[in-house]
C-alpha cells in the first residue's frame, strides 16, 4: 500500500485527524463543513497504526458531537461497510457510537440496536456495547436475534461475557457453547524467552543484525546507565518512521532515555519532535514526558497545549496536569472537566488545575 495514499500530511486538516492530533480537533472547529467530511472519512477507514491499543473513539465522538454531524451519517458509514471489513471501518465507527450512546445520545443507541437486529456487523456491534451500556439498552434484543442465532456459528461469534452469559439462561445452545469453551487454565503456554542480562545486552546491541538486538536495546532502556545512552540513541534511529507508519515500537526506548537523562540523552529531542506525529498514538505520551523532561528550565514544550486535545487519554492527562494556565487553557480544562465522554482520570486532573 502506498503510504502517501494512506496518511495525509499532519499539516492538513484530514492528516491531523488521521493522526489524532490536538491541532486536528482545534482546526476542525474553525472549518466545520470540511471537518465533517474529514471525520466521516476517518470513520470509513481506520487510520490507527495498531487498532487494539491506539485510541480514537473519544476523539472522533467529540468531533461528531461538537460539529453537530448528524448521527444518521455516522450510522450510514456503519451500514455501508462490507461484511469483510479489511479497513476496520465498522469497528471504529461502533466504538464512536458506543461513546455517543453511553453518554446519552438516544439516536446512537437506537441506531446500534437496529444494526444488531438487521445489520451485517451485528455480532461486533453487540460485543462493543454489551460490556459498557446498561443491560436495559440491549437485553431485550435477544428475541429479535433468535433467527440469527439459529443459523450463526456460535463458536465464532460468541465470547465469554455479556450478553452471552446472561442469555445462556434462556438458550440451551448458547449455554452449551459457553460450557464447552476452554477456560484457559488447561492451555499449554510457551516457555518465556530468556532475556539477555545487562552484560550480554551491551555486547549484542553493538551488532544491529544480531537476532537479540531489539531485546538487548530494551534491556538497556530498563537497566542501563549513562554509558548506554549512545546505544539507545542508535536504536531509536533504527526505528524507521515511514509514511505509512512505524516498523517497530519505540516507547520503551524513549522511556529509558528519559530515565537516564542528562545532556547526551537530550540529543533525542529533535527526533521526539518528529515522533510527535506518529500514527501509533499509544506511544505519544512517552514522547511528551521526554519532551517535558528535556525542556530547558522555564520553557515547557509547546506540545502540552496541543496535548489537551489529543486522541490519547494519557496525553490529555499529562497535558491537563502540566500545561501553563492562561485564559485559553483554563477554558480547555473546563471543557475536559465537564465532558461526560472524558475519562475520570483526565476530568480529575483538569479539576485539580482549576481548583
Amino acid at each position: 500500500m502506498d503510504g502517501e495514499e494512506f496518511y495525509t500530511s499532519p499539516d492538513t486538516l484530514l492528516g491531523a485527524l488521521q493522526h489524532g492530533l490536538g491541532r486536528g480537533a482545534a482546526r476542525a472547529m474553525r472549518d466545520p463543513e470540511a471537518a465533517s467530511s474529514a471525520v466521516l472519512a476517518c470513520l470509513r477507514r481506520d487510520h490507527r497504526w495498531w487498532w487494539t491499543v491506539d485510541e480514537r473513539a473519544v476523539y472522533l465522538a467529540r468531533l461528531v458531537r461538537d460539529l453537530k454531524i448528524p448521527i444518521a451519517r455516522v450510522l450510514a458509514v456503519l451500514d455501508g461497510v462490507p461484511p469483510e471489513d479489511d479497513e476496520n471501518g465498522a469497528g471504529l465507527t461502533l466504538e464512536v457510537l458506543e461513546v455517543l450512546g453511553r453518554t446519552g445520545n438516544r439516536e446512537a443507541v437506537e441506531g446500534v440496536r437496529r444494526h444488531i437486529i438487521e445489520g451485517p456487523h451485528w455480532a461486533e456491534a453487540l460485543e462493543t456495547v454489551a460490556s459498557t451500556w446498561d443491560a436495559a439498552l440491549w437485553d431485550d434484543l435477544y428475541p429479535h436475534l433468535r433467527g440469527r442465532l439459529a443459523t450463526a456459528d456460535l463458536g465464532r461469534v460468541l465470547w465469554i461475557g455479556a450478553p452471552w452469559t446472561r442469555w445462556a439462561e434462556r438458550d440451551e445452545r448458547i449455554a452449551a457453547v459457553i460450557e464447552a469453551a476452554p477456560d484457559g487454565r488447561s492451555r499449554s503456554t510457551p516457555e518465556p524467552t530468556r532475556e539477555p542480562d545487562l552484560a550480554q545486552a551491551r555486547r549484542w546491541v553493538e551488532a544491529p543484525g544480531h537476532p537479540r538486538y531489539w531485546a538487548s536495546a530494551h534491556v538497556l532502556a530498563r537497566e542501563g546507565e549513562e554509558r548506554d545512552v549512545p546505544a539507545l540513541l542508535a536504536a531509536v534511529d533504527r526505528v524507521h518512521t515511514r509514511a505509512e507508519g512505524l516498523d517497530r515500537c519505540y516507547r520503551g526506548l524513549i522511556e529509558g532515555l528519559a530515565r537516564i537523562g542528562g545532556g547526551e540523552a537530550a540529543r533525542i529531542v529533535p527526533r521526539l519532535r518528529r515522533l510527535w506525529f506518529t500514527p501509533h498514538t499509544y506511544e505519544r505520551a512517552a514522547v511528551l514526558r521526554a519532551l517535558m523532561l528535556f525542556a530547558p528550565a522555564g520553557e515547557p514544550p509547546r506540545h502540552l497545549l496541543e496535548g489537551l486535545g489529543d486522541c490519547e487519554a494519557d496525553v490529555r492527562e499529562l497535558a491537563a496536569t502540566h500545561v501553563g494556565l492562561t485564559d485559553r487553557t483554563r477554558r480547555h480544562l473546563a471543557y475536559l472537566r465537564e465532558d461526560p465522554m472524558e475519562t475520570p482520570e483526565v476530568r480529575a486532573a483538569a479539576a485539580r488545575r482549576l481548583d
